[in-house]
């Protein structure tokens, strides 16, 4: 339960992070798919989600419209609202999926004020696939006596995976530059994500210091209180660019002779991994959760049922670095943004 209360946590900080304020009384459910009258008629799927200009989102939203397009049996949509109230944004999606008698639905969202929503979707004959968190707990029906048992496919991001692969490529990396002892920072917490400073632990001599960092305020106290007390070799940074670091170090942590790997593969860490300013960064599955998401659901609307661990299938991420090919290098992933620039216009800033 205190794994599902923390993704659900991360889904709402994600969501309001990005809104400041109330929604706007415009909302968004849209869809790129123009079809002649000679054409058949298409099953309408959408993807809901709140904060929808937000960078996350639109990657989601870019890799479910590319499947439903490879399928070419479906006319993808989006849902949502930009700013506001979350219940307000359940109401739309229920709206969006009345209005347009929509079979299916990918849904952003890992809260547990949803059930209602999911109960009445549900009796209502719609698939509902839920990517990326994991909540089998509000699908087990001992847990929750509305949602139980109404989502149809849940693949996950392993965040243990990924910072085992995180603390992995450290050591190794800090090997490589015959570094064999020092304190690594960790923006995180190992109570609730233990998986990187066990891996550290196990592995190597190195400590790790843990300080959690927020976007949107001044990290660099918190960051200059570390510096000043620890020996820092190597910094993983789930959330924000290295810049806070580079204004308390006066150099770039690569420069310093600190290995910075990123957490998140947005564009400003992207280029700062081009510009030699970091080592690495582990993606983050936003895209493959689209595109994963609606491959499920096609799958399910053409009546197939998933059990087990075919119902929470692990999307897959890498670990990107500058002289990397393919999904691990950066040019992979800002495609992704170029592409998702072309099919829904600019993002918000």
């Amino acid at each position: 339960m205190k794994k599902f209360c923390i993704l659900a946590l991360v889904c709402l900080l994600l969501f309001t992070a990005c809104t400041r304020g109330n929604y706007t009384s415009e909302s968004i459910t849209s869809t790129s798919v123009s079809s002649s009258d000679s054409s058949p008629p298409k099953d309408v799927v959408i993807v809901c989600s709140g904060a929808i200009n937000h960078y996350v989102p639109r990657l989601l939203r870019l890799g479910f419209f590319e499947k439903a397009y490879e399928l070419q049996e479906y006319t993808p949509m989006t849902s949502g609202l930009p700013e506001g109230a979350i219940i307000e944004l359940y109401e739309e999606w229920a709206r969006a999926i009345d209005a347009n008698n929509a079979r299916g639905v990918i849904l952003w969202i890992a809260d547990e004020t949803v059930s209602e929503f999911l109960s009445n979707q549900h009796a209502d004959g719609v698939k509902i696939v839920i990517p990326y968190f994991d909540v089998s707990a509000l699908n087990a029906p001992n847990a929750s006596e509305l949602s139980g048992g109404t989502i149809d496919a849940n693949p996950i991001c392993d965040e243990g995976k990924r910072l085992s692969d995180a603390a992995e490529y450290i050591v190794s990396r800090l090997a490589q530059n015959g570094v064999t002892s020092g304190t690594i920072a960790f923006h995180g917490d190992s109570y609730y994500q233990p998986a990187f400073r066990e891996y550290i632990e196990a592995n190597s001599s190195f400590t790790v210091v843990e300080r959690r960092v927020g976007d949107g305020i001044d990290n660099t106290p918190t960051i200059r209180d570390m510096v000043d007390h620890n020996d820092i070799v190597a910094v993983y940074n789930p959330l924000a660019t290295p810049d806070e670091w580079a204004a308390v170090l006066g150099q770039s942590p690569k420069d310093a002779g600190i290995v910075y790997v990123a957490g998140t593969a947005g564009e400003d860490n992207l280029h700062a991994l081009i510009a030699g300013e970091i080592d690495a960064i582990v993606s983050t599955p936003y895209y493959e959760a689209g595109y994963v998401g609606m491959e499920m659901l096609d799958r399910i609307l053409k009546g197939e049922t998933f059990e087990g661990d075919a119902w929470q299938p692990t999307l897959p991420t890498y670990i990107v670095t500058a002289d990397g090919t393919g999904k691990n290098g950066p040019d992979f992933y800002l495609d992704q943004y170029a592409r998702a620039e072309a099919l829904f216009g600019p993002a918000d800033q």
